[in-house]
């Protein structure tokens, strides 16, 4: 995977002007000579155009475009045997004015209409950033190492579809960073000075969690946020089940089944749209704190304050922290590992509602 990372996260934006030695031997990068020159075409301002219009240069340049255009759409009916005639049909009637690339209308005897090809039938850039949205990281990664319109489509669609992560926990502005950076250092702490948020990563390893008799809670959690008692990690349930309020926010209580571990409230936001989640984190049972396993559940009808649709949180299993005789002082910021509770005849155990069902296996992985 080191080098998808290196394709999303390193690319290269050097300039390209072609010369006469274009053909000579260049060395190898992620774009070929084709894309360069388009990216250079590109970059020609537009009140430069009228002029190059009138060059012999100009139109011998289209003329020879039009030739390896043609090549493209023949290589490409060739290629692309999975198109049925009904597809190719489709298409050209998609595009019932075909039109060369200076935009003028093609005569019939120009016209291929049943060779599929990518630059007559490209789809524009809102409706690639529409389809984008549904894809994964992974698919996202590859599908910007096609070709240099892909990748800038990409990393503009990662762009958007992270803005509300980067406004909540990023500063998105390097003088800032310096600020923060000097608040870090002790540097310039007069109360008159200005202040900025300082940002903190969130710890990096997974948590697995395996055998337990609620199954919904088996899975791999990630580290998602913090409270006041510490890390918080999460997973979706499955099914996915998201919150459907149409605007505004829901606040969640904390509703701990055993008497003997009834926690302190402490409100957390869920978001409209949000997926239910199951959730590791500590929480209080009198004045001890201990690790709780739980789920959020949607409330079916009014009950003890709780109001119809309200996300409530049923917790299922709890654990006692690791201490640091135990693991390293890293290690114990995490949930409570199975095997090292096991050193002291200890472990996850359930809750009074729960006594029925299974204890979990939790470790961690990386």
């Amino acid at each position: 995977m080191d080098h998808l990372h290196d394709a999303v996260f390193d690319v290269e934006d050097s300039e390209y002007e072609p010369s006469d030695n274009m053909s000579q031997s260049v060395p190898s990068t992620s774009q070929d000579h084709l894309e360069r020159c388009g990216r250079w075409l590109v970059s020609i301002p537009r009140q430069d155009v009228a002029s190059l219009q009138q060059t012999q240069e100009y139109h011998d340049f289209i003329a020879a475009f039009e030739r390896l255009a043609n090549v493209h759409r023949s290589d490409v009916a060739r290629s692309r045997s999975f198109m049925t005639l009904e597809e190719a049909e489709a298409e050209a009637e998609a595009v019932p004015v075909p039109r060369d690339p200076l935009g003028q209308p093609m005569a019939p005897s120009e016209v291929h209409g049943r060779d599929f090809s990518f630059l007559q039938h490209m789809a524009d850039d809102d409706t690639v950033l529409r389809a984008f949205e549904f894809l994964e990281c992974r698919s996202l990664v590859r599908i910007s190492m096609t070709c240099s319109r892909f990748r800038e489509l990409a990393h503009r669609s990662a762009a958007q579809r992270t803005y509300d992560v980067a406004q909540a926990r990023q500063l998105n502005n390097v003088m800032k960073l310096l600020r923060a950076k000097e608040q870090i250092d002790g540097i310039g702490t007069d109360i008159r000075d200005p202040h900025v948020r300082v940002p903190v990563l969130l710890l990096g390893r997974r948590v697995i969690v395996t055998n337990a008799g609620d199954p919904e809670y088996n899975g791999i959690y990630f580290c998602t946020g913090s409270n006041g008692n510490g890390f918080i990690f999460t997973k979706p349930r499955f099914p996915e089940r998201r919150i459907l309020r149409a605007q505004g926010t829901i606040r969640m209580r904390e509703n701990i089944a055993n008497a003997d571990h009834r926690g302190r409230l402490e409100s957390e936001v869920a978001h409209p749209g949000q997926l239910l989640r199951c959730i590791i984190a500590k929480r209080f049972s009198n004045e001890t704190i201990l690790w709780y396993i739980s789920k959020e559940v949607l409330s079916t009808e009014n009950a003890e304050g709780v109001r119809a649709g309200a996300v409530t949180q049923t917790f299922s299993y709890w654990s006692k922290l690791m201490v640091v005789g135990d693991a390293s002082p890293d290690i114990c910021r995490y949930p409570s590992q199975t095997s090292i509770l096991a050193r002291h005849n200890e472990g996850w155990q359930t809750l009074t509602t729960t006594r029925a069902t299974r204890p979990p296996i939790v470790e961690l992985l990386d």
